[in-house]
């Protein structure tokens, strides 16, 4: 490339052209490490070490050590209880307190680092929020990823937040294409029926209720209720293709593998109206960035998490587990197990936000009546972060952000440290990802449980192998990860039905729920959004308490 040429690109194509060129200059160091012997694979299963029911065991054979009273206590670190306590001090709440059960906050955007890299456990990027998601967009302008608007008011995001390039492809038939949907080897019949699919999800993607509000939107409460959407929601997304003759397999398989990886629900048991929303129900635009573009860090949502935990950290107390909350003197009393000091508190607070999923309540809130709870179904994740020394990516579209196997046991990895720009990498971090769908959740949680480390590594090297046969020489470290509940299941007729809309009724006036369950799909968007409406029912709570006083 001549010097006039480098003049000419952009920071992000300079930025990305970088990275590339660094990963290609480290393929040579697979060269000096081919030939040694076969590496001692480390790692573990990390994660809480405490079992929930030992805890509670614990907690209710000990007195009260201690009593606290705030104005309003914050039961989990999630993205929703941080959004929450995030809105609170903006309308200049400062009297709350978060108690989380882990010993790190953050819920599915927690992630770990070392000397080397900064790796996700789960939640790993944004998509470009729409133009309506207002509060989102001024968050992330606050937090400059959005560094300023264009004279058409869109938002300009900051270069080094956006995926780079290559972001995405697929090893299909001993090859890496470029991007996701299968297309070596494919017939006429299965290019037109995917082109059909296509352009019925941007039909859907453009169209609008009788209400005049999109048929499928983000947040998911913005949607439409025109029952001309809203059916959608009683039949499976299987069902639906088939009644519309989009029956191909390789179709079939990639709108099987979009739900997998958004809502840890296979094709038939996500319900019509939530696949057809994966597909429509982003419209992000961007001044720099494509449509589909995505915001992403090393850390994953990590990153996002950070901001909205930054100015709160004195409010938040870990290692707390809440186990029995009840209304009583006006205010809600709330026992708590301290399992670091092994110490049983009490906690009495005139406003409550539950910001943990709703799975847990009928045990928590024992004299509410929670029949309606048990609509809430949840997938189980198991997740590796492996770290390796540089390997032969295999032929054809070079590694990138998102790599695929079609028709692989899990969803693939992800190049956690794609976005790193530090010139002196020498191993790569692949976090991989498997919803755990072969059976139930109750059974696959079951099964999860008693596997090894050793029945794990060979579960993710085993699926790995079919896209790099010698990736076990390459390998340092295999860490693994269980999540038992860890995104709620928008199975046939639970986003329209009657348990969602139940679930989200405050309690008492002084009991508020804020978890991204509440709307059916387990994505940042909605967990910031339920966050945001729980604080603003306590801040308006407020607002009116002091008008009435001066009436």
């Amino acid at each position: 490339m001549g010097k006039s040429d480098v003049s000419n690109i952009s920071r992000k194509e300079f930025l990305e052209l970088s990275g590339i060129a660094l990963l290609g200059s480290t393929l040579g160091l697979q060269t000096l490490t081919s030939c040694e012997s076969a590496r001692t694979i480390h790692g573990q299963i990390v994660g809480a070490n405490h079992a929930i029911g030992h805890l509670l065991r614990k907690a209710i054979s000990l007195p009260i050590h201690q009593s606290h009273q705030t104005k309003i206590l914050i039961i989990g670190s999630g993205i929703s209880g941080l959004t929450a306590g995030y809105f609170l001090q903006k309308a200049g709440i400062t009297d709350y307190e978060i108690l989380e059960l882990e010993s790190h906050i953050g819920g599915n955007s927690t992630f770990s680092e070392d000397e080397a890299v900064r790796y996700p456990w789960a939640a790993h990027y944004l998509p470009i929020p729409s133009p309506e998601n207002k509060e989102l967009i001024s968050f992330l302008a606050e937090n400059k990823i959005i560094t300023g608007f264009d004279l058409n008011n869109l938002p300009i995001y900051d270069e080094y937040a956006l995926c780079f390039h290559p972001d995405e492809r697929l090893f299909v038939k001993g090859f890496w294409q470029e991007g996701l949907i299968p297309n070596i080897d494919i017939t006429e019949e299965e290019k037109t029926q995917i082109g059909q699919f296509l352009a019925k999800m941007n039909v859907f993607k453009a169209a609008k209720g009788n209400d005049q509000k999109w048929a499928f939107t983000i947040p998911l409460a913005n949607s439409s209720s025109d029952a001309n959407f809203t059916h959608l929601d009683k039949i499976s997304m299987k069902t639906w293709m088939e009644q519309n003759a989009f029956v191909v397999k390789p179709l079939q398989w990639y709108v099987n593998y979009c739900l997998l990886d958004d809502y840890g629900t296979s094709i038939a048991e996500t319900s019509a109206w939530a696949g057809i929303h994966y597909f429509a129900s982003r419209k992000g635009k961007a001044a720099n960035a494509k449509d589909d573009d995505v915001l992403t860090w090393s850390e994953g949502n990590g990153f996002l998490m950070k901001l909205l935990a930054k100015n709160q950290l004195k409010n938040i107390k870990t290692q707390c587990l809440a186990y029995q909350i009840e209304e009583k003197n006006g205010g809600v009393s709330v026992d708590v197990y301290d399992w670091e000091a092994e110490k049983r508190e009490n906690y009495f607070a005139e406003q409550v936000i539950w910001a943990v999923p709703q799975m847990l309540r009928p045990y928590l809130i024992p004299k509410q009546k929670t029949e309606f709870i048990k609509e809430f179904s949840y997938s189980p994740w198991m997740v590796a972060n492996i770290q390796t020394i540089p390997f032969d990516t295999g032929r054809g579209q070079a590694l990138s952000w998102d790599n695929v196997i079609y028709e692989g046991n899990g969803l693939g990895y992800v190049l956690s440290n794609q976005q790193e720009l530090r010139q002196d990498q020498k191993t790569w971090q692949l976090t991989y990802y498997k919803p755990l769908v072969d059976t139930n959740p109750v059974d696959e949680r079951k099964k999860a449980i008693i596997k090894t480390h050793e029945e794990w590594k060979n579960e993710v090297l085993n699926d790995l192998k079919k896209a790099h046969p010698k990736i076990e020489e390459s390998i340092l470290k295999i860490d693994i990860k269980l999540w038992g509940h860890a995104m709620i299941r928008p199975t046939i007729g639970f986003i329209h039905g009657a348990a969602r809309h139940e679930a989200q009724k405050s309690l008492y006036n002084k009991i508020h729920f804020a978890h991204s369950d509440l709307s059916g799909v387990s994505i940042f968007e909605e967990a910031f959004y339920h966050g945001n409406v729980a604080a603003k029912k306590i801040i308006n709570h407020y607002a009116n308490s002091y008008l009435d006083t001066f009436s």
